[in-house]
């Protein structure tokens, strides 16, 4: 167990990237026996919290989709009490609001593709007597979500982007892969893995830390899954 590997002396240091408020390990945590630093979550008053500006995934994406002409735009959040996926949702709500979107519904599902499917079919369910979906596009909280999200909108006989563009939150090598390519907002993931171990061999070192922030900024990398929105302004 943790505990024992800890009275051991078998851990050096931990980076904790656990995203659950209450979590045990906190508990244990306490005593200051392990070194240790959050990555991508904060903790408050730790001192030890090394995390990026999530917020700004959400209005890259937000930027994207309204320069394309999206007025009604869903968003995919992870499930309630996740530090950055709350952080994304306040930022895209308050950016929506600061772009006059004429809609900016949010549903929650688990960081799965199950998550991210049920999740859309909730956003895109037709509102009553309407032909269209309540949204043109969806903004997802996690790669994951947004792989199933894509399949939610065909298996609703929808297409991307044509009908729907979606718009997933960090970037790996599959969402090149995936059909159409997914559109996504790339965060700084190399540079907050390095942040987080120049913070962990400081702590072990007995150095002082504080909260870090990496500064670099969300980069938006286009595929085939965003486009103009359908109907009047946007191509068929």
């Amino acid at each position: 167990s943790f505990n024992d590997l800890v009275q051991e002396g078998r851990v050096d240091g931990l980076l904790i990237a656990s995203a659950r408020p209450g979590h045990p390990l906190l508990t244990a945590l306490n005593s200051g026996a392990v070194p240790h630093v959050f990555l991508n979550r904060s903790v408050e008053g730790s001192g030890r919290n090394v995390t990026m500006d999530v917020a700004r995934s959400s209005v890259t994406a937000l930027d994207h989709l309204h320069s394309l002409g999206h007025r009604a735009v869903g968003h995919i959040a992870g499930p309630p009490g996740i530090t950055p996926s709350e952080v994304r949702k306040e930022a895209f709500l308050r950016h929506a609001d600061t772009l006059g979107l004429a809609a900016a519904p949010v549903a929650s599902g688990d960081f799965t593709e199950d998550g991210g499917g049920s999740a859309a079919r909730e956003l895109l369910r037709p509102p009553a007597g309407g032909a269209r979906p309540p949204v043109t596009a969806l903004y997802t909280s996690s790669l994951a979500q947004a792989i199933g999200a894509m399949a939610a909108i065909r298996d609703l006989g929808l297409r991307i982007p044509e009908d729907v563009s979606v718009v997933g939150n960090d970037d790996l090598p599959v969402a090149a892969h995936l059909h159409p390519p997914l559109t996504t907002v790339a965060m700084p993931l190399y540079e907050l893995g390095t942040a987080a171990v120049d913070a962990l061999v400081a702590t072990i070192e007995g150095r002082p830390v504080g909260d870090v922030v990496v500064p670099t900024e969300p980069r938006l990398v286009l595929r085939g899954s965003t486009a103009r929105p359908a109907g009047p302004g946007g191509t068929p």
